[in-house]
């Protein structure tokens, strides 16, 4: 078996269960993230017995960029925690891109996996608004066109039935309902003012479980490449 088939293998389990918890808790153990690390790590020796130290100082190099993209993102609030503890975990265990059999089918194996998977996460996160969208039009035409751009960005739902990780585009405020289209945090107060004016539905925005994203884009750059790179080498021929 190609040994990069078998790590893709043995890290599919820690990113499947990591979209599982981060859609239905929005949080994800560290024990995950950690056991992920080590298992990577002890993957690593073989690369130290193919390539002596020049592995070590190419690891320590991706790794540390990796590392510091990852936390300064979540610093500025860009994503969660598990989300940087995803990609470091990820710079560990595919310290070098991994080829199987052909694929990538776009680029040989080229650039630092990690950041090829961030990269190919935001381009899909990008589909997101289109699937709110079509959502929103297939449930009611009329609601849909007349709630632009809240049609990108959220769905209607019952005050009851707000989800715990869900912010409101439309909330209670002396007696009034206003507009928020990055949403506010709800509050018991709000809930029971909405159902005392009478609001049978209203606008809501969905926290993204980022790692569902970082997943999708590190099974496209495994199978199709660098989608970044390949745009922009479409657009600006050398």
């Amino acid at each position: 078996m190609n040994f990069d088939i078998f790590r893709v293998l043995l890290c599919s389990p820690f990113l499947l269960y990591s979209c599982y918890t981060d859609l239905k808790e929005r949080r994800v153990p560290n024990r995950v993230w950690l056991s992920m690390a080590v298992l990577g790590a002890l993957l690593d020796v073989e690369y130290l017995f193919k390539f002596g130290l020049s592995f070590v100082k190419f690891f320590l190099i991706q790794f540390i960029f990796i590392f510091i993209f990852s936390y300064l993102l979540y610093r500025i609030g860009a994503y969660g925690g598990a989300d940087a503890k995803a990609l470091m975990a990820l710079a560990i265990f595919f310290p070098l891109y991994p080829a199987i059999n052909g694929f990538p089918i776009l680029n040989e194996k080229s650039g630092i996996f990690t950041f090829t998977v961030f990269s190919n996460s935001v381009i899909l996160t990008g589909v997101l608004p289109v699937a709110f969208f079509i959502y929103n039009i297939s449930r009611s035409a009329r609601s849909g066109l007349k709630s632009i751009p809240r049609s990108f960005v959220g769905y209607q739902v019952a005050p009851e039935k707000i989800p715990f990780h869900a912010k409101l585009m439309e909330y209670p405020d002396d007696g009034k309902l206003k507009k928020s289209l990055r949403g506010v945090k709800p509050e018991p107060g709000m809930i029971r003012e909405l159902k005392r004016m009478g609001i049978d539905r209203i606008w809501v925005t969905p926290g993204i479980p980022f790692l569902i994203p970082i997943t999708a884009g590190f099974y496209t750059a495994i199978v199709i490449g660098d989608i970044l790179f390949n745009i922009l080498s479409y657009l600006i021929p050398p």
